[in-house]
């Protein structure tokens, strides 16, 4: 799982899809986070979930993540004209600053960080997704975090 990131055009590391930080994947997506962190810790970390900042907030697998993009999706507050996020009640979090300052801080850019980070090529990419969709199949064949359960 981490070999790519060893790229220099991998800026950083988006954990998306399903649901990564519900209680059952925590706890596998927190050993991938720290394992990210350690190996490459001038790399960026985001994760998407439906949860809320302050559900999760004394989970230990914040003090791995420089982005969350929390909220659930809702279509009824869809906007495609949002940064890093598709409907309005969602928020755009700096996790280490929020840490720092025990309150919410989001996250600004006055960059199009989004353009650096997506995926180019196949051949070179800028941003490695871990998709949570198939999770047995994927984790146990792929990445090898055989006890994550789902």
């Amino acid at each position: 799982l981490m070999n790519p990131c060893e790229d220099d055009n991998i800026v950083g590391l988006s954990i998306i899809g399903g649901e990564p930080l519900h209680p059952k994947n925590i706890e596998g997506t927190t050993k991938i986070a720290k394992e990210f962190k350690e190996k490459y810790h001038n790399k960026n970390l985001w994760i998407w979930t439906g949860y809320n900042y302050e559900d999760l907030e004394h989970e230990e697998i914040l003090n791995y993540v420089d982005v969350i993009v929390d909220g659930r999706f809702q279509a009824d507050k869809k906007n495609p004209r949002l940064n890093w996020k598709g409907s309005e009640n969602q928020r755009v979090i700096d996790v280490p600053k929020t840490l720092q300052q025990k309150k919410i801080v989001f996250y600004t850019n006055t960059q199009d960080e989004w353009n650096e980070l997506r995926v180019k090529t196949l051949s070179s990419f800028d941003f490695l997704d871990i998709l949570w969709y198939n999770i047995s199949t994927f984790h146990r064949e792929k990445c090898k975090f055989n006890n994550l359960k789902h």
